[in-house]
């Protein structure tokens, strides 16, 4: 696998597709479990864009996703970090369809686009 540096990614290959790690998000694992898995099998920047939104680092409810934050204010009626996340969710369901209804995107991008998707609208009591 070959790597190679340039202001903060780094781009390389597995023999199989090109990927990008942004290191600010990935230093000492900060970024939730989750998010690191998505992050790294997306392959369309405004798809990796939205999973650094959506699992930021030090996130600790849940799975550390907005979606967990959105499902305990609503749970408990309090905010997670003091901040409302429903509104974020909001806002990344519109960002989600239109990089779906926008873009060329390849098969695992779309699933993992459509996984997030589900999870916000799920969180927030949408179908």
């Amino acid at each position: 696998m070959g790597m190679k540096a340039n202001s903060g990614l780094f781009h390389g290959t597995n023999g199989h597709m090109k990927f990008t790690l942004d290191i600010q998000f990935f230093a000492a694992g900060k970024m939730p479990i989750e998010g690191r898995i998505l992050y790294n099998m997306a392959t369309n920047r405004n798809i990796k864009n939205v999973i650094i939104e959506l699992y930021r680092p030090g996130a600790k409810v849940g799975n550390g996703s907005t979606a967990a934050a959105i499902k305990k204010e609503i749970r408990t009626g309090y905010l997670v970090g003091g901040r409302s996340h429903i509104r974020k969710g909001q806002e990344r369901i519109r960002q989600l369809k239109k990089i779906l209804d926008t873009q060329q995107l390849s098969v695992s991008d779309r699933i993992i686009a459509n996984k997030l998707l589900k999870d916000l609208k799920k969180a927030l009591g949408e179908k």
